[in-house]
């Protein structure tokens, strides 16, 4: 079975979070597919879908997008 390296650490996921939240921020509620198409628009095609961040972190997209 093929293993795979990540290529983010969870710190680097946080923070694109952040940036990408606050370049649309809508007074905290932001839809996993906002988010998705958002993080495409800011340059971060390449990174994990909202759905599978909050999986990685362990937390509600909700509370992440709250924190964020």
């Amino acid at each position: 079975m093929a293993s795979f390296a990540r290529t983010y650490s969870d710190q680097d996921l946080w923070s694109i979070l952040e940036k990408v939240v606050e370049s649309i921020s809508q007074d905290g509620k932001i839809s996993q597919s906002t988010y998705d198409k958002a993080r495409e628009e800011a340059g971060y095609a390449h990174t994990p879908r909202a759905k599978y961040i909050a999986k990685r972190l362990g937390n509600s997209w909700d509370n992440l997008v709250a924190k964020a």
